[in-house]
């Protein structure tokens, strides 16, 4: 049966040739660059979405006709080349549709509450999530530092905040609708925590409705090598506000202890609140050339906006929710050139100390518009090697001199078979963010080779920066994860030209492309 017209999505062939990331460290070159937009962009309808399930599914056939690789890219905010293709590249990110579920639309084992429930298109931004859901009287659970990505791409890279006791983005996904072959797509939930109905999921023409938790744990982080994902089912939660403080506080033993061991009890450095409460969010960024002082951030979360609050000034080079990568990117817009003197000087012009800065989720994440030749690595590391490992790389940094920063960051251990924030109970984000240069990617392999010697374990983030080849990600995660990895993936894309389709050079590389 042909779509009707009304309903057909809108498949436009571009002349482009290559693509660049949003922060310029890599230009790929392509056979075909499509964007792809619903039929009727402003009409949300389940029609619609079908109608442009068929018509990614007639890409992904014509793939498989002349053997070249299928990737949709998201908001482009990778540093890595994890997500992308020499084949085809959709541009998916105009597919931008959400749809509540209504009570009788939920499995009969769910047990929360159905409002808090929303599928949404792979191309529907952080930041336009943000916006409605704040309309809904709900919230994201988190995000990333930046809301210009797509949730498609940032979930599937393991894109994460510094919530300590939430997770990453992809810790609140709790259904896919993934097109995985020109005949078929797949519903995916964990058998633990069904959501939808079969119904529900049939509606969305979904030809098989999949609960394993094995399956889905896998298909969480998986960069697009399972399939188009089409749609991803939330679980967001009510509207929440968050209070914030930023401070220069004494790097002394009080402040590893508490950045080893996140116990907030004593309050040892000085937090806003009494000791009695865990802020929601903790970040520390130091600047390597400064031994003395860190900028630490805390965030604590309420229903309704604390009394004594202020919104963010607007205008802010640097806002409250960003983290050091924001910092370099800022300072890049200033200074032609990057020294470590530079970064130090333009920081603490930038990064300024507040107090009681107060907002929703989206007000204090907002940026949207990354700046500058950028570059950004971060790997995950355990509680207990926190200051070992910050001291390891500002030695490093000591006898080679470069122009970055390192933050910190927070979040609980996710369940997803190749998430790099797997250390339990919560995991410590190391990152190490400069301006793109061969002095930065020098410093990166230095780092990564000490805490190699000193037996720091470690696992990089997916979407960014890294030196990833085959036998060191198996190190990493373990012949039972990556194997369990790749069956998932064969079960889902079960002929060798299927998973040739959702290959990219970055899984070639790494041997889990078969």
């Amino acid at each position: 049966m042909t779509d009707n017209k009304n309903f057909a999505p809108k498949l436009r062939v571009t002349g482009r040739n290559s693509w660049q990331n949003w922060h310029n460290t890599f230009d790929e070159p392509l056979k075909q660059y499509i964007d792809v937009w619903n039929g009727q962009a402003n009409r949300i309808s389940v029609k619609g979405y079908n109608a442009t399930t068929r018509g990614l599914q007639s890409v992904i056939e014509r793939a498989l006709q002349t053997g070249d690789s299928v990737r949709a890219r998201g908001g482009g905010w990778s540093l890595s080349k994890v997500a992308v293709t020499d084949g085809i590249m959709l541009n998916t990110r105009p597919l931008n549709y959400h749809f509540k579920i209504k009570p009788n639309q939920v499995h009969p084992n769910y047990t929360g509450d159905a409002s808090n429930l929303l599928f949404v298109q792979c191309g529907k931004s952080i930041a336009a999530l943000n916006r409605y859901l704040k309309r809904r009287g709900k919230s994201l659970k988190t995000s990333g530092a930046s809301n210009g990505q797509t949730i498609a791409g940032a979930f599937s890279t393991g894109t994460h905040g510094s919530a300590l006791d939430v997770g990453s983005v992809q810790d609140y996904v709790v259904g896919l609708h993934i097109i995985v072959s020109p005949e078929k797509t797949v519903w995916i939930e964990r058998a633990s925590n069904p959501i939808v109905s079969d119904a529900y999921a049939r509606a969305f023409k979904a030809d098989e409705i999949i609960r394993d938790d094995a399956l889905f744990n896998a298909a969480l982080i998986s960069f697009g090598s399972f399939g188009l994902i089409h749609g991803v089912l939330l679980e967001v939660e009510d509207l929440f506000f968050l209070q914030a403080t930023r401070k220069l506080l004494p790097i002394n033993e009080s402040l590893w202890q508490v950045c080893d061991s996140l116990n907030f009890a004593e309050n040892t450095i000085n937090l806003p609140r009494p000791n009695i409460q865990r802020p929601f969010h903790f970040q520390v960024v130091i600047d390597p050339y400064n031994t003395s002082e860190a900028y630490v951030t805390t965030m604590y979360k309420d229903e309704v906006r604390a009394a004594d609050c202020q919104p963010s000034p607007p205008g802010n080079k640097i806002t409250p929710g960003d983290n050091a990568l924001e910092i370099v990117a800022a300072i890049l817009d200033n200074a032609k050139e990057l020294t470590p003197v530079v970064v130090s000087s333009l920081t603490r012009e930038f990064y300024s100390q507040f107090e009681n800065v107060c907002g929703t989720h989206g007000d204090i994440f907002t940026d949207t518009t990354p700046r500058g030749k950028s570059a950004s690595a971060a790997v995950g590391i355990p509680l207990g090697t926190v200051q070992d490992a910050v001291k390891i790389a500002m030695d490093e940094i000591k006898a080679f001199p470069a122009p970055v920063l390192l933050a910190l960051r927070y979040v609980r251990a996710s369940s997803a078979t190749l998430a790099f924030t797997s250390h339990s109970p919560i995991t410590c984000i190391l990152e190490i963010d400069g301006p793109l240069s061969e002095r930065v990617k020098t410093i990166y392999n230095r780092i990564w080779g000490a805490l190699d010697t000193a037996g720091i374990p470690y696992k990089f983030h997916w979407g960014k920066m890294n030196n990833l080849d085959a036998l060191t990600v198996r190190k990493m995660y373990g012949e039972q994860k990556i194997n369990a990895w790749l069956d998932a993936r064969r079960k889902l894309l079960p002929t060798p030209e299927l998973r040739r389709t959702f290959s990219n050079e970055f899984l070639i590389k790494l041997q889990l492309d078969s």
